[in-house]
């Protein structure tokens, strides 16, 4: 599975853990907008999908969810931003 940041947007200081709102595109031209990267004090990331209504619609296998962390940090940091998983 191909995974490329098509947009990441950091947020304002002050947003609590949230530092940065991406766009998310997988193999087949399948997008997925406004996921959330998050920092805690201790360092680690993690990514959230978006939310309607309070509830999630998008969600990830750890694995998965992992890289897409990976990525996104790379990208939020101005590395490279495309990344490939193994099936």
């Amino acid at each position: 599975m191909n995974l490329k940041i098509i947009s990441i947007r950091p947020v304002p200081k002050g947003s609590g853990k949230t530092i940065a709102r991406f766009d998310l595109e997988l193999d087949g031209g399948m997008r997925v907008y406004g996921l959330i990267l998050r920092e805690y004090p201790d360092g680690i990331r993690t990514i959230a999908g978006p939310q309607s209504e309070g509830r999630r619609f998008a969600t990830f296998i750890p694995e998965v969810a992992e890289k897409i962390t990976k990525l996104a940090s790379n990208a939020y940091e101005g590395t490279n931003a495309c990344f490939s998983i193994a099936s």
